[in-house]
């Protein structure tokens, strides 16, 4: 039952808040309908005069319940704050008004009601709480002029005996340390909002911060991916170009120079060299040359296996060096000469087999791009000097089977001519032995 009456008047749709304030209002207004009865039994037989009193408040403190469960919500929290105060204020005023006296039990019970106010509002309800309070000050603060304006015939001596104080100081301290439950119980429900709200809000960075991660994660991704897309249309156009250099020199001797200054420009290097194996040596011979001191490398051979060059073409695997050897090659400029800090190998691969090497030296360190670009153009390059050495061999068989045929046709000649011989000497024979 009491449940139901604390509860009169919320409903679902209202903000927490508002339902919070309507509960509190039922919950103090009924605690408050303690104190009518106590007044009115003394009233009743000492002053029945004032008996009106502690009814009307008993009627206006469940009148408020009863408001609120009609939907006016801000009326009943005017009435439970100041009628308190009224109320007693004007029993107190009736029943001493031939006293001198100050009763401090009365005082307490009044100033206690004082508290009132600032259950039900807070700072941002300026004028009711602006109101509540000024109405209850001026009634407090005007307590000792009530007397001239009003008059009742009742005996006040009720208002000297310590049961009355006793009861007076009682209900203050009651009201005081009602009010300090509230206000600690309503400090604990902010504290808990607060930590809510803190929580919430934490979880929601949390949140905003893992959805940025992700974000940045994904951003990173498609950057990552848009530079590999952008790398691979970048290495396609480049080994076309590099397909086109070949096929439009297709026979020139100095089509390797202009391959390898093209895959040397394209890596952002400053050396190279091509390196073609001859079948016959079984050696690595540069081919073409790309910034290299001429007097040190030119007609260089190298064999299978030896060194670096030797062991990139028979490994079939890239060597890519960070830290070039001392004096393992310089690179000539016109300010001097001076060594190289990166150097590549690349072998040239054509249907699993090493036709040679592309070695690059470059001051800056070679990119995954790069080593993508050559071993695509070394690829390329590997099948181009595969069919040109097809092409070769074709030719010279071709060469040995067209002199093959001609001799063979000459000692066909020469047998046609000696069997003719032969029948015109048989023939000889014939006629002189008839």
């Amino acid at each position: 039952m009491f449940k139901k009456l604390f509860y009169a008047g919320t409903q679902p749709h209202y903000s927490e808040s508002l339902n919070e304030k309507i509960v509190l209002t039922n919950q103090v207004a009924i605690a408050l309908c303690v104190i009518p009865p106590v007044f009115l039994a003394v009233a009743w037989i000492y002053m029945p005069v004032l008996s009106f009193l502690p009814i009307a408040s008993l009627i206006i403190l469940t009148g408020s319940v009863a408001l609120n469960h009609f939907g006016f919500h801000t009326l009943p929290r005017i009435l439970v704050s100041i009628m308190p105060t009224v109320c007693a204020g004007t029993f107190y005023v009736a029943a001493s008004q031939n006293e001198n006296e100050v009763f401090l039990g009365f005082y307490l019970m009044i100033y206690s009601f004082f508290t009132l106010p600032f259950l039900f509002f807070e700072l941002e309800d300026t004028w009711e709480l602006v109101f509540t309070i000024g109405v209850c000050a001026v009634f407090n603060i005007g307590l000792p002029y009530w007397n001239e304006l009003i008059t009742f015939d009742v005996d006040s001596s009720i208002l000297s005996s310590s049961v009355i104080n006793t009861i007076s100081v009682v209900l203050a301290v009651g009201v005081v340390s009602l009010s300090m439950v509230i206000f600690k119980l309503i400090e604990g429900k902010n504290n808990n909002k607060v930590q809510k709200l803190l929580d919430e809000s934490e979880l929601k960075n949390k949140g905003i911060e893992k959805t940025n991660q992700e974000m940045n994660a994904l951003l990173k991704e498609m950057e990552l991916a848009r530079k590999d897309a952008e790398m691979r249309n970048k290495i396609a156009t480049t080994t076309s170009d590099f397909n086109a250099l070949i096929r439009q020199n297709q026979g020139r001797e100095e089509a390797f120079d202009w391959m390898i200054s093209f895959l040397v420009k394209s890596v952002n290097a400053s050396q190279g060299g091509i390196y073609l194996f001859n079948k016959k040596t079984e050696s690595l011979s540069l081919k073409a040359c790309y910034a290299y001191n001429r007097k040190k490398h030119v007609e260089k051979t190298i064999r299978s296996g030896e060194g670096l060059l030797g062991a990139c073409f028979l490994e079939k695997d890239i060597i890519y060096l960070k830290e070039i050897p001392k004096e393992y090659l310089n690179i000539t400029s016109g300010l001097g000469e001076a060594p190289p800090r990166n150097l590549i190998i690349v072998p040239m691969i054509y249907n699993e087999n090493c036709e040679g090497v592309i070695e690059i030296a470059s001051f800056y360190l070679f990119s995954d791009y790069d080593k993508d670009l050559l071993l695509k153009c070394g690829e390329i390059l590997a099948a181009n000097v595969f069919s040109d050495n097809i092409n070769r061999e074709t030719r010279m068989l071709l060469e040995q089977s067209q002199k093959q045929a001609e001799d063979l046709r000459a000692r066909e000649e020469e047998l046609r001519q000696a069997m003719e011989e032969m029948e015109a000497s048989r023939e000889n024979y014939e006629r002189l032995s008839n």
